[in-house]
């Protein structure tokens, strides 16, 4: 069952084309890895569908409905965006930066509080609750953000879609696996759907159940990771041919 479907999607500026998406379906359940070289188009396309950006043609559909058709509140409860970077111009702590994400939610201060613990613990930063979120290191307030994302969309009554930009861009090794198997553990229990953009290819392998490679703004390869992440596509995208090798857990790695 898709939870989401792109038709001639595109995106221009200044005359010249950003994006563009003849057709894309992201199946409920799974997680989807969105690849390309720099300037390829990913984070253009992470906005287009997050609603930040209105492209300039085509249609979204979300759970079956038009992205437009969709009230804020009702969007913002089902539909969840972790960028690359956030910027907070108050003196919040962690805590209170976490409990922002309630604020499309009808609840009351406790139920909200539970929340914010249980997202805070998932993400590895409950002991940061109140720490100033401007002293955080960059991989902390990566985490922090998750958290309010995922109390934002605690209360979802579909399944959610998150999409998250570089979400392992300033984790140390630990943290980015701790992460993705946040993410997993998000889609196998709780219903996610999940389109992050990766630069590390081989967390695509080992966490995507399906990628999708841009290049010039044009969705290039769409499939399972295994099948579209050959030494050649790699190096036809990214000009570098790697060797692909296979662990004794049944995982493949490209090195």
């Amino acid at each position: 069952m898709s939870i989401l479907t792109l038709n001639d999607v595109s995106l221009h500026r200044n005359g010249r084309c950003i994006l563009d998406v003849r057709e894309a379906v992201l199946t409920q359940g799974d997680t989807v890895a969105v690849l390309g070289p720099n300037g390829a188009g990913k984070s253009s396309l992470l906005k287009i569908i997050s609603g930040e950006t209105v492209p300039t043609a085509g249609q979204i559909c979300f759970h079956g409905k038009p992205l437009t058709a969709w009230n804020r509140l009702e969007r913002a409860r089902h539909l969840g965006v972790l960028p690359q970077s956030s910027q907070v111009g108050f003196p919040f702590t962690a805590e209170e930066v976490v409990a922002i994400g309630a604020i499309p939610l009808s609840m009351r201060k406790r139920q909200i509080a539970q929340l914010v613990r249980r997202a805070m613990h998932d993400t590895d930063v409950g002991h940061l609750a109140e720490q100033p979120y401007t002293r955080l290191s960059g991989g902390e307030k990566q985490r922090v953000q998750l958290a309010r994302v995922l109390v934002q969309l605690s209360q979802a009554e579909r399944p959610p879609l998150l999409l998250l930009d570089e979400p392992t861009s300033a984790q140390d090794l630990g943290h980015q696996h701790l992460l993705m198997q946040t993410l997993n553990d998000l889609r196998v229990h709780r219903d996610f759907t999940l389109l992050a953009v990766l630069h590390d290819l081989n967390l695509a392998c080992r966490y995507g159940q399906g990628v999708w490679v841009l290049n010039h703004g044009h969705l290039q390869q769409v499939g399972a990771a295994d099948a579209v992440l050959t030494p050649e596509t790699v190096e036809q995208y990214w000009h570098y041919r790697p060797e692909k090798v296979t662990t004794r857990q049944h995982h493949f790695a490209l090195l």
